[in-house]
């Protein structure tokens, strides 16, 4: 058998058409950079080059213009088409061009030079929004808001001095709060700063409070230091054990806004190194993401309460990103139902019924079964309660 026996006869979409030689291009997209000053340019590689297969086809008789039509009526369809190449068989191709050719030398012959490229798909690249960033910018923000509101509104001067002391003391009281949670941090340069804040507030409260902004800042960066999503939270919604105070003269008043004003600015600074830590938060299921985008809100909604133009605004952005961040990492999570044993068994026998054969996956939600549902040993899943899975683990 030659090698002739081995070539197949050509065609697009169907029809048939003779050729003459078959060539094809390929090669790498490179760019080439130089600079100056640079003798040597940089190439940057940015992928494979589409390859075009270069045919010169014709058509003879008998019915030479008919066979011509035919194939010209096939070369101009839109989409890519079945290209049976001599040498590689059927490719699907799109027509990057054809010329079409009569000569009065070779009657009942049309000549045709056509260019192939393979089809591909679209695999243009997708944009997507860094939402987790997007958190990081409004976290800032709501604390830039705070610190500038909480200045313009927190002052001793001209006060009786028992005023002055009394910030003091509500700041050493709500600093003890916030060192506590802030302390479990395992940043070691977060701690030397969460160190140094609390001993500045410890020996200079006095001084502090009549310097609101060092004051402001001293306790935003120190509430800044708190780590995970919870422990933050749970600040931002703290009074830090301060009551009411009743404004019965001017200096009583002066003395509870200064609490207020205090309060306000520690929970709000809260609220946003929460967000702030949303955005390196791992979440076991859709429904962790939605129960702490609905916290968020509520928590939002009650420090906005009071809020001055621009923390309100600081405030809305902050929970505008949390929700486009929930809505943009959600979908891809398990979701989570629950589900009633038919007897007592071991969460690995649940699991088992519920996942399939694969050993890993089975052992790993095994683990989560006993966790989530705080059982008291994974041997005994309890009959006829509900526990709660995950689904699409």
């Amino acid at each position: 058998m030659s090698w002739r026996d081995n070539l197949r006869e050509a065609s697009f979409r169907g029809v048939p058409f003779q050729y003459e030689d078959v060539g094809r291009q390929f090669g790498r997209r490179v760019k080439r950079h130089e600079y100056p000053g640079r003798d040597d340019p940089h190439h940057e590689d940015l992928g494979a080059e589409t390859a075009t297969i270069n045919i010169s086809a014709y058509v003879i008789e008998p019915d030479h213009l008919a066979k011509a039509e035919a194939l010209e009526a096939a070369l101009i369809k839109p989409g890519p088409g079945t290209l049976v190449h001599p040498y590689y068989g059927e490719v699907s191709c799109v027509l990057v061009s054809a010329n079409e050719q009569f000569t009065t030398d070779k009657g009942g012959m049309v000549r045709f030079s056509l260019r192939f490229e393979r089809a591909g798909g679209n695999n243009a690249p997708a944009a997507r929004v860094d939402t987790a960033s997007r958190l990081n910018l409004a976290s800032t923000e709501i604390k830039t808001a705070s610190i500038s509101e909480f200045t313009s509104v927190f002052n001793v001067d001209g006060a009786p001095g028992w005023v002055a002391d009394s910030a003091a003391s509500d700041s050493l009281t709500v600093m003890d709060s916030v060192n506590t949670a802030a302390s479990t941090t395992s940043n070691l340069t977060a701690l030397a700063d969460l160190a140094f804040n609390t001993v500045e507030m410890a020996t200079n409260a006095a001084s502090l409070v009549r310097d609101p902004f060092t004051l402001a800042t001293r306790l935003v960066d120190a509430v800044s230091v708190t780590p995970g999503v919870s422990a933050s939270l749970k600040l931002a919604a703290d009074t830090f054990s301060l009551g009411a105070i009743a404004a019965t003269t001017p200096s009583r008043l002066l003395e509870s806004g200064n609490r207020t004003a205090l309060i306000n600015l520690v929970n709000r600074a809260s609220l946003a190194t929460a967000i702030d830590n949303m955005s390196t938060t791992s979440f076991e299921t859709s429904a962790d993401v939605y129960t702490l985008r609905d916290t968020m809100t509520s928590i939002t909604d009650n420090l906005q309460a009071g809020a001055g133009d621009d923390v309100m605004q600081s405030l809305s952005k902050g929970l505008a990103a949390v929700t486009r961040h929930a809505s943009a990492i959600a979908p891809a999570l398990p979701s989570l139902v629950s589900v009633n044993a038919n007897a007592v068994q071991p969460s690995i026998v649940t699991s088992y019924r519920l996942y399939g054969d694969d050993i890993s996956k089975v052992l790993s939600a095994a683990e989560t079964i006993a966790r989530r549902n705080a059982l008291r040993h994974p041997g005994f899943v309890p009959a006829g309660d509900p526990i709660e899975v995950l689904t699409n683990a």
